[in-house]
């Protein structure tokens, strides 16, 4: 308090007083009057504020006077210290004052200080204190950081430190480490430097001081945090190192320090007057040179490019880093006079760094040799591919020059490769991969003719990464394929492989075999022209020979075998066409070769038999799609020959002998299986006798399929007997090709095996997602085997839910013992196959187990277990049982025995609520998804959902899981009602028409009970009138819902799908009318529904007389409040089809009801604001519930729909009152999706804006003239607010926040205006105040458009102005408006891409484009009169669009968005030329050909263009086509008319009929 006392009385302390405190002659000590300083600045005070920073800035500045003066001159004593006269050391080290100066820059930014001589003497101060630092601090450093950044801007642009000064203390600041401070100092000298650029370096600028600037600069890259440091040590290197002064001389002096540069220093000093002894020379390079500029070059810069010259001797790491900044650095500030410099230093520091890179590596120094270390190995690697990179983005580098700089590049490569080719051990290891890479992106020519040693380099020798290595392999690969070079690469791959003679030990690089570089190869060799077939084949048949029968490659094998197959694989086919001859013989050649080598396979090494069958599948492939006849290449011997050995008995001999068996070789295992189902996919042509096959040859091809997949099979095991079978090897190759492959051998595996297969997949993977969704969905896909996919995951859901009962059963108590062995009983039953029936007399016997176990006292007991190994691994099946039932094709359930499923489904619910019951942390949530899987059954087949009637609209079932909720916390409690009310509804209007009534009879009684015991109990005392928020109520309130909901298709069998595996019903029958019968259905349930309704009556009132603030609005009674509503609309939808059946079954709901209803939907939805206190208003219900906002919503349709139906019409005045209801919820749910979920486009999720859009539609339905136009008004008006407020400039980027945001706060009034101008087609009054409004609103939007394009986040604005511009366009004549009307929406579009306009994202950009190229369209299809009048606004609009284009091109868009847009304004194009615009489309295409030359806006961009192009070239008679070739000119170098010329010609031959066919 005594501290909150002094803060307040300082604050009201006027600025005088503050003046008198600080600066008077009271007596106050120096230490109370800094003292009074810190806490006026703590108070945040402007006027105190500035006080206080002028004291400390006077204090400082006289330290600094004094610190500068000599002792006979010294400063006069300052008042302002106060009584004990502090001396300027104590000022300098106080650091009070310093954080008083920060803070003062902080709170009154600029033009706060007094003069400038006075913050000059401040910070000489500045510069003392920081010297004066002994010990680093991070805080120490922060506050001298600020202090100085508070000086340096005390006055704006009147004032800035001098460079001397910064430079002094940046070096005191680096020597003591304060690296926040000397970034400050940098900054400030790098601005001092650039505002007097032809001023001397300061003396203070020594070569101490640079380095370190320099070594600072290195360590910070990659350091993303210490950007600022880094930026300004750059600056201070660009202003003294590049001083343009000295500029011109760095050349000359980094030749003359190059290694090896003797005999200049003595005529360098003798030149510039200096004595043989004097200067910084050391008589081998490191003086002066002779020429030019040079002799006054300083010498921090002498040293400076000393130091870079010997970087890769002298292995310093800071000068690696160094100089390809300098070359850098000389590119970007290259004029035309001294374009040579940066040239001439590339040469100076590449030349010695790439000597370096090649020279032998050894751990002493040697001469001819560099000191072998990993950190030098980087820094050298780094700075010559950086400097390659440099050579690249400037264009140094030309093929057709021979300048010193090509020369260099080429010398280095050419030793380079004569580095490869040497036997040296001490080559280098790494590096090889990124030097390569940044060779070919600079000249692939370069690389090419060394194409063998570069890859000997990567392949055998490096020691890269392996992301390193497959980048450049990917990126050669692309090169040859792009030079059509191909066979020439596969012999210089294969040659470097076979480079492996002389090393027998070593082995390929792994990146050879990895998938980009296999992909890029087969990619590549799919571009290979047809003629180069043959030389790419035979080239491969050469290298695999050769590396075959050489022993000593055999380390390099696999990886050959990899290439080729996947390189002969590419080659590029022509289905149905006749094989070239010489690619016959090469491939006869090639299996002749193969089979030689594989005859004794049974001897031979297991891995060399791979490579055999590896290679040899690509030549089977091609042999098999360049067939002529596919039946004959499927009958032939797969080796092409009867004297060959068998396939059938190489992949026995290959394949392990059981899934946990090991095999001899994982490569040759798997390219067995790739080659067995290779051969079973070719077979399966003749597996069925037909006219062209004999019963003989099908069932040799049958006995033959067998064998292979029989063979292939061993490596899925047994699973039939139970879950603790051996796990296969899900990791090997071979799995993974068998896996992979399974659409072309599922239809030949038994069915048994096949559910080992599938059991294997669900049951044993260890990867989560191993078994992906596509996989399942794959699985499921065909009918062949959808059956037992669904049986296997049946039988898994019953197999893990007995493991798990097992291991619950053994671990928990005698209590918890007792549930589970009724568990055990019951999946007993249902797993021996017995009917139906008895499975569920089963079930229904655990649930009224359950519901009269102590459920509460297990979840005590068993809070914070843990279970043990095996009730996890249950749970893990489980899980990925229940994932599989999720994701069954829905189109598959008639397929299926959906009675077995139901019943495994229905055990896994019972089990899994068990574990959750007792302290299984996974299986509340398994229990929730279960039962979707339920609901999802029940809404697909009639047998599902009579068995979930049977169990789950039962009293026991309820009550267990009632007494399992309330025990329950957090999310999990709706999760769980809400999943058990959903298969609740699901099972009532999925079952059979003949078995409703029963069920929904069950289901009244069952739910009537629960709402009058929870929703609605009997007790009326005063603390009862609030509504409940226990589970209970929930509950009940759910399932009221849901039973009313169930009621509105008692009367009618369940919707299914008509054709089952074909998705859609083209032909649906009309819904016929409804009979007696169904008459007398829906008045029983209406009778049955008379006890919910009291209930509903009851709760009703109660939410309508208990009050709602934010402390009682939870999500509990939200969702129990709009159930109850929900409920009410469906009485009425029951009501209004009770109407259909005649009047005799007519029943009416009760009016009270219906008032009580729309009175609690009208509060809810509408944020109660108090205009006594505003900061009373309660949340919305959007902020709280959305599905409950829904459902409430979804009400007031249904009222509005049944008073049209029955009556009576609303009056005016409510007709206002709920559409300003529904605007403001649509606002309020906008807010809410906006800034919660941070969508670009404002509005609210999915499921509201359908209810909303319902509701909006039924008050505009059959409305008169007088309620419409109410609504258009209210939509302009809001819109002439905003015009209003943003002509006051009100609105911008700077003013809206996320509270206020644009987007907001029009969402309601665009969306009703949109809805209303697509409901002219409703009625008459609809059409009549259209016509009436449609010019005002028009010239609404136009002035908010106006507003939205320059502001952030109003992107859905500019889009929906345009969709109802667009609308109002496409009414055409039946909604008539003037020529100005129309060529405002024509400026729309121009507006919506103006060079100010803002794009929050892509998708943003590419929306608002499309909507506007629609607009456009709309207006030349639909008002072409008006346009005639109007032509030049479509013009100019068009013009704007291709302005945008380029612009979005310039400013980096990508490919995608370029061809989307460019796409839509194609069809502007189009219309303009069936619009009639006649000779207009000259000056059109004259504006696109202008836009595309010079690939102004992209090759993409261009190619979508051409459609419309075509059209307006269609359009332009030929006169018009010459005057327009002739008006394009020589401009742009004449350009434009080869573009015309080109684009006419591409016109003539592929678009343009010609009569010719």
């Amino acid at each position: 308090s005594r501290i909150r006392r002094r803060k307040t009385f300082a604050a009201a302390m006027s600025a005088p007083a503050i003046r008198d405190a600080l600066f008077g002659a009271d007596g106050a000590s120096y230490d109370a009057r800094a003292s009074m300083c810190a806490r006026e600045l703590a108070v945040n005070s402007p006027l105190g504020a500035r006080v206080a920073g002028e004291w400390a800035l006077a204090v400082a500045s006289y330290a600094g006077a004094s610190q500068q003066s000599s002792s006979s001159t010294k400063a006069p004593p300052l008042r302002a210290l106060g009584s004990d006269g502090a001396t300027a050391s104590d000022v300098v080290r106080d650091d009070r004052v310093w954080r008083a100066l920060g803070r003062c820059g902080e709170v009154l930014g600029a033009g706060w200080g007094t003069s400038s001589a006075a913050l000059g003497h401040a910070l000489k101060a500045l510069d003392a204190r920081a010297r004066a630092t002994t010990t680093h601090s991070d805080d120490e450093d922060d506050v001298l950081a600020r202090a100085f950044i508070a000086i340096d801007g005390a006055l704006g642009w009147k004032f800035h430190a001098s460079c001397e000064v910064c430079v002094d203390i940046a070096h005191a600041a680096l020597e003591r480490g304060l690296c926040a401070t000397a970034a400050a100092a940098c900054a400030g000298a790098a601005k001092a430097t650039a505002a007097q650029p032809n001023k001397p370096a300061p003396v203070g600028v020594s070569f101490e001081f640079i380095w370190r600037v320099c070594a600072m600069w290195a360590a910070c890259e990659g350091h993303g945090d210490r950007r600022a440091l880094r930026e300004a040590c750059e600056g201070v290197m660009r202003g003294f190192i590049l001083h343009p002064m000295y500029a011109r001389a760095i050349p000359s002096v980094l030749t003359d320090s190059a290694p090896g540069r003797r005999g200049t220093a003595k005529k360098a000093r003798t030149s510039s007057g200096e004595d043989e002894g004097g200067g910084d020379g050391e008589g081998d390079g490191g003086g002066d040179v002779t020429v030019g500029a040079a002799r006054g070059v300083p010498d921090f810069i002498r040293e400076t490019m000393r130091r870079v010259a010997r970087a890769a001797e002298d292995a310093d790491d800071v000068a690696l880093s160094v100089a390809p900044w300098l070359v850098r650095a000389t590119c970007e500030a290259e004029t035309k006079e001294n374009k040579s410099d940066a040239r001439d230093i590339f040469v100076g520091v590449f030349t010695p760094i790439s000597h370096a890179f090649l020279s032998p590596m050894t751990t002493k120094k040697n001469k001819g040799k560099r000191c072998a270390t990993d950190a030098g190995d980087d820094a050298l690697t780094r700075a010559l591919t950086s400097l390659l990179t440099i050579a690249m983005d400037f264009k140094m580098y030309s093929s057709l020059d021979d300048t010193v700089l090509e020369q260099a590049l080429r010398d280095f490569v050419s030793r380079m490769a004569s580095t490869a080719e040497s036997q040296d051990a001490n080559v280098r290891s790494r590096g090889w991969s990124s030097v390569v890479s940044a060779l070919s992106a600079l000249d692939f020519r370069l690389v090419e003719p060394h194409a063998t040693t570069m890859l000997t380099l990567l392949l055998m020798r490096s020691q890269d990464t392996h992301d390193e290595c497959v980048d450049v392999m990917r990126s050669m690969t692309n090169a040859f394929a792009e030079t059509r070079e191909m066979p020439d690469f596969i012999q210089a791959i294969g040659d470097a492989l076979m480079s492996t003679r002389a090393r027998s030990e070593s082995r390929a690089h792994p990146a050879l075999a990895s998938q980009v570089v296999l992909n890029a190869l087969g990619a590549a060799a799919e571009t290979v022209p047809i003629g180069q077939t043959p030389d790419l084949l035979e080239v491969c048949r050469k290298v695999f020979t050769a590396t075959y029968d050489d022993a000593s490659c055999e380390g390099v094998l696999d990886a050959t075998a990899n290439v080729l197959q996947c390189v002969i694989g590419g080659c590029p086919d022509v289905p149905g066409d006749p094989l070239l001859p010489a690619v016959r013989d090469c491939l006869e050649s090639f299996t002749n070769d193969i089979v030689i080598r594989i005859a004794k396979f049974a001897t031979m090494d297991a891995m060399r038999v791979g490579a055999c069958l590896r290679v040899y599948t690509s030549i089977a492939a091609l042999l098999q799609g360049l067939s002529e006849v596919a039946d004959e290449t499927a009958s032939a011997p797969y080796f092409r020959s009867s004297d060959a050995v068998e396939l059938r008995d190489v992949v026995a001999h290959l394949i392990r002998d059981k899934s946990s068996s090991l095999p001899e070789d994982a490569g040759a295992e798997a390219a067995a299986v790739g080659s067995a189902i290779q051969r079973i996919r070719l077979l399966s042509r003749l597996r069925y006798p037909r006219e062209e096959i004999t019963p003989d040859v099908a069932a040799k091809a049958g006995k033959e399929i067998k064998a292979l997949q029989s063979a292939c099979f061993r490596l899925v095991p047994d699973t039939s007997a139970s879950t603790s079978y051996d796990a296969p090897d899900t990791s090997s190759q071979a799995w993974g090709v068998l896996a992979s492959s399974y659409e072309y051998w599922f239809e030949h595996i038994p069915e048994p095996r096949l559910m080992d297969y599938f059991r294997c997949r669900i049951e044993m993977d260890t990867d989560e997602t191993s078994t992906t969704a596509a996989d399942e969905e794959l699985f499921g896909q065909y009918i062949s085997s959808f059956k037992t996919w669904s049986r296997t995951i049946a039988s898994v859901l019953l197999r893990a839910s007995t493991e798990l009962v097992t291991s619950l059963s053994q671990r928990r108590g005698t209590k918890a013992t007792a549930l589970c062995d009724v568990l055990e009983d019951v999946i007993t039953d249902c797993a021996s196959g017995q009917s139906a029936s008895a499975s569920i007399d089963a079930l229904n016997r655990f649930w009224m187990a359950a519901s009269r176990l102590p459920i509460k006292e297990y979840v005590k007991q068993s809070a914070g277990t843990e279970g043990d190994d095996e009730t996890r691994a249950a749970m893990k099946r489980l899980r990925r049982g229940i994932s599989a039932a999720e994701r069954l094709n829905d189109r598959g359930v008639m397929h299926m025995n959906t009675s077995e499923f139901s019943i495994a489904q229905k055990v896994s619910d019972a089990v899994t609520f068990t574990a959750a019951a007792l302290g299984e942390p996974e299986a509340i949530d398994l229990c929730i998804r279960a039962r979707k899987v339920g609901m999802f059954m029940c809404s697909h087949d009639e047998s599902a959902a009579d068995i979930s009637c049977q169990v789950c609209v039962q009293e026991h079932y309820h009550e267990a899981t009632l007494l399992f909720a309330n025990e329950l916390q957090g999310r999990d409690v709706p999760r769980l009602l809400g999943a058990t009310t959903d298969e609740f509804h699901a099972a009532l209007c999925g079952s059979a028409a003949i078995a409703k009534p029963n069920a929904h009879a069950k289901a009244y009684a069952l739910v009537e009970r629960l709402a009058h015991e929870h929703l609605a109990p009997a007790d009326n005392t005063v603390t009862n009138t609030a509504i409940n928020t226990t589970p209970g109520c929930v509950f009940a309130a759910l399932l009221t819902e849901a039973a009313f909901a169930a009621t509105t298709c008692a009367h009618r069998p369940p919707e299914r799908e008509q054709f089952g595996w074909v998705e859609g019903n083209p032909n649906l029958p009309a819904e016929p009318e409804l009979t007696d019968a169904q008459g007398e259905i829906i008045a029983r349930c209406w009778e049955g529904l008379k006890g919910l309704n009291a209930a509903l009556e009851d709760a009703l009132k109660r939410a309508r007389e208990s009050p709602t603030s934010d402390s009682t609005m939870s999500m509990e009674h939200v969702e129990v409040v709009g159930a109850c509503v929900s409920a009410v609309g469906y009485g009425l939808a029951v009501s209004a089809t009770s109407l259909e059946c005649g009047e005799k079954y007519h029943r009416t709901y009760d009016p009270a009801v219906i008032q009580l209803a729309m009175a609690v939907s009208v509060h809810a939805l509408l944020p109660n604001t108090s205009a006594s206190d505003a900061s009373k208003s309660t949340r919305g219900w959007a902020e709280v519930s959305s599905l409950a906002c829904v459902k409430v919503v979804n009400f007031l349709g249904a009222v509005c729909e049944a008073l049209k139906a029955t009556g009576p019409t609303l009056t005016p005045e409510a007709h206002a009152s709920l559409v300003a209801v529904t605007m403001s919820t649509y606002t309020q749910c906008t807010r809410v999706a906006t800034l919660e979920s941070d969508i670009a486009l404002a509005c609210p999720d999915e499921e509201l804006t359908y209810g909303l859009s319902l509701t909006l539609g039924e008050l505009i339905h059959g409305a008169g003239k007088r309620p419409l136009n109410a609504m258009y008004t209210a939509c302009i008006d809001a819109f002439k607010a905003i015009d209003a407020a943003s002509r006051r400039a009100h609105v911008s980027s700077s003013t809206v926040n996320d509270t206020h945001r644009l987007d907001i706060t029009l969402s309601a009034p665009l969306w009703c205006a949109l809805t209303l101008v697509k409901s002219f087609n409703v009625g008459k009054a609809a059409r009549a105040s259209a016509q009436e409004n449609a010019e005002r609103l028009m010239d609404a939007c136009t002035g908010v458009m106006h507003a939205a394009v320059t502001v952030k986040h109003a992107n859905a604005v500019v889009c929906n102005i345009l969709e109802i511009a667009t609308e109002i366009a496409r009414l055409g004549v039946r909604c008539e408006v003037s020529t100005r009307c129309v060529s405002r929406m024509c400026q729309l579009a121009s507006a919506a891409h103006g060079a100010d306009a803002v794009a929050d994202d892509d998708e943003a950009q590419v929306l608002i484009f499309s909507q506007a190229c629609e607009l456009l369209g709309a207006l030349l299809k639909a008002r072409k009169e008006h346009l005639k009048r109007a032509v030049s606004s479509v013009t100019v609009v068009c013009s704007d669009l291709l302005n945008a284009l380029r612009r979005a091109k310039a400013a980096g868009a990508s490919d995608d968005v370029m061809s989307k847009c460019a796409s839509k304004l194609s069809f502007v194009y189009e219309a303009a030329e069936s619009s009639g615009l006649d000779r207009y489309c000259t000056h059109l295409l004259a504006d696109v050909i202008t836009a595309i030359t010079g690939g102004g806006v992209g090759t993409h961009a261009e190619k979508a263009l051409k459609p419309g192009i075509f059209a307006l070239l269609d359009s332009c008679s030929d006169r018009e086509l010459q005057q327009l070739h002739a008006a394009l000119g020589s401009g742009a170098g004449g350009a434009r008319r080869v573009v015309f010329s080109a684009l006419r010609e591409d016109h003539k031959l592929t678009h343009k009929f010609d009569g010719k066919i």
